[in-house]
């Protein structure tokens, strides 16, 4: 990280995790608020740990930590992943009333950012 401070680069993303650790033991937490000083954002993984209670990594308050899953909590079941693109909908942004009900009931749908606000997406 001190290379990439050096370099003055703009946003550090790190792809590891693996369990929590105490913040003074955590040499990605030590650096990232190095960065984070010299006014780089921070983006870090999550952890490849499943759903296993307490087992979210990279989480010092000053790392944007992103995670992904495909399953809600409480649910029952996968859920499956659709991204709906074509025609002149707007279907890849999740325009509102762009998606067809019938292919993303139950599922959890792909949106691309971009040209609106989120709230005003579904």
């Amino acid at each position: 990280m001190d290379a990439a401070i050096s370099d003055g680069v703009d946003v550090l993303s790190l792809s590891l995790g693996g369990f929590p650790l105490p913040l003074f033991d955590d040499n990605i937490a030590i650096g990232s608020f190095r960065a984070v000083e010299h006014g780089i954002s921070v983006i870090c993984a999550a952890g490849n740990n499943g759903q296993i209670q307490s087992s979210v990594a990279n989480t010092a308050p000053w790392i944007a930590t992103i995670g992904a899953g495909n399953r809600l909590p409480g649910a029952e079941k996968d859920l499956e992943l659709v991204y709906i693109t074509g025609g002149n909908t707007g279907s890849e942004f999740c325009f509102r009333g762009s998606l067809p009900r019938a292919k993303v009931r139950g599922k959890m749908v792909v949106c691309e950012r971009g040209v609106m606000e989120e709230q005003k997406k579904i």
